[in-house]
């Protein structure tokens, strides 16, 4: 099965540009934080949620954070869940803290998990390949303290799929390496994957 791709559209929105950013900027001001703002906006048609949106992208003084859309025909702002908005919130804290030099934590001197997820997604790259990265990191409280983050595979048409579980440091920030079966069973797991999706897909 091939990846949907969505690519810009020359069909006219009802909702004008002007119309949707300003519905995008009021929901960033009022849901996630006053100084963010939506800029450079785009049509798309989006097959993903078979509509048109606008889609614009979320900034704080720092850079870029994340896409957020307006239906096209509507007005509406496509709303975000809390774990997106906490997401892109810890994503500027992590730009701040880049600015400063330092590692972002929070109240209580731990990493921050898109931080976390992101040192994951680091050592695995390095470690096993670029089809690998972290993903839904969950703060566990034992001792030291660690964020456990879901390693996923995804290349190109094939996954995303799970295939296990590795540590950060929630103090330090810094991955817990895998050991040597560890690393040599997610690329063995991953090869019998995507042999059987591969199989199935050539016997439809």
């Amino acid at each position: 099965m091939q990846a949907i791709l969505e690519v810009p559209t020359e069909g006219a929105p009802v909702v004008s540009q002007d119309q949707a950013q300003r519905a995008a900027n009021a929901y960033v001001i009022a849901q996630i934080d006053p100084a963010f703002e939506a800029v450079s906006g785009e049509y798309y048609d989006s097959q993903r949620m078979g509509k048109g949106v606008w889609r614009f992208i979320i900034r704080c003084e720092h850079g870029p954070l994340s896409p957020i859309c307006v239906d096209a025909e509507t007005g509406g702002v496509i709303t975000l869940t809390s774990n997106e908005i906490c997401v892109i919130e810890e994503k500027a804290a992590i730009l701040a803290a880049r600015k400063q030099g330092v590692i972002p934590v929070d109240e209580q001197g731990y990493v921050l998990g898109e931080y976390a997820r992101r040192q994951a997604s680091g050592y695995l790259d390095d470690q096993i390949s670029m089809f690998y990265s972290g993903a839904d990191p969950i703060f566990v409280s034992i001792d030291p303290p660690v964020w456990q983050v879901t390693i996923v595979f995804k290349m190109y048409d094939q996954g995303p799929f799970t295939l296990g579980m590795m540590d950060v440091d929630a103090r330090t920030g810094e991955p817990i390496p895998l050991a040597a079966e560890q690393i040599e069973q997610i690329r063995e797991r991953t090869c019998a994957i995507i042999g059987r999706q591969t199989s199935a897909t050539t016997a439809g």
